[in-house]
């Protein structure tokens, strides 16, 4: 097969896959650390619960520090 033939073909069976953004976010250790686990159907490891533990009380702390007013200097 030449270049062109393959780039065809490549292109074909792309646009005939499904195509699912959320499952891809959803895979990322950065979006979600027990992601990559769940989409492939297995269970998160320790170290994965730890950090979606440790990165659910980060959001929660950035979400205290947001409503809380300024205390600035007059």
């Amino acid at each position: 097969m030449d270049e062109r033939s393959i780039g065809k073909t490549m292109e074909a069976a792309w646009k005939q896959r499904p195509y699912d953004e959320s499952r891809i976010r959803s895979s990322d250790p950065k979006v979600d650390p027990l992601g990559p686990a769940t989409v492939h159907g297995n269970e998160p490891s320790k170290g994965a619960k730890i950090d979606a533990e440790l990165k659910a009380e980060d959001e929660e702390m950035l979400r205290k520090k947001k409503e809380k007013p300024w205390m600035g200097r007059d």
